[in-house]
């Protein structure tokens, strides 16, 4: 069964593992497995927050409350671990594209709010 998984394509794999993956383990395992996307570079950790948010768009399918444990436990798991969380909405993606950019992550311009 494990070759005849690889002929299918990535989205059907990842939709096969929700369905047959708890949330929490599912989590445990991205969380084990971001190492492995930042060793090619920072670029690689928007591809982590991608896939992370289609596995989330995939457990909210069946059921909301499975996606919204995903999302809970990963960010547990990636805080603990002292990694930044997922960026899960496209306006934050876009803030955090623009910030780092300016090369910071502070999001004022070097300003201080206020100033």
């Amino acid at each position: 069964m494990p070759e005849r998984m690889r002929t299918f394509p990535a989205v059907e794999r990842w939709r096969r593992a929700t369905e047959h993956r708890r949330p929490r383990a599912m989590a445990c395992l991205f969380a084990d497995f971001l190492d492995e996307f930042l060793l090619d570079g920072p670029a690689r950790r928007a591809t982590f927050d991608a896939l992370a948010r289609l596995v989330w768009d995939m457990y909210a399918e069946d059921d909301l409350d499975s996606a919204w444990e995903f999302r809970l436990r990963l960010k547990e798991r990636l805080t603990r671990d002292g990694a930044a969380p997922v960026v899960w909405e496209a306006a934050a993606l876009a803030l955090r594209g623009r910030r780092l950019r300016r090369g910071g992550e502070g999001g004022t311009g070097g300003r201080r709010m206020g100033a």
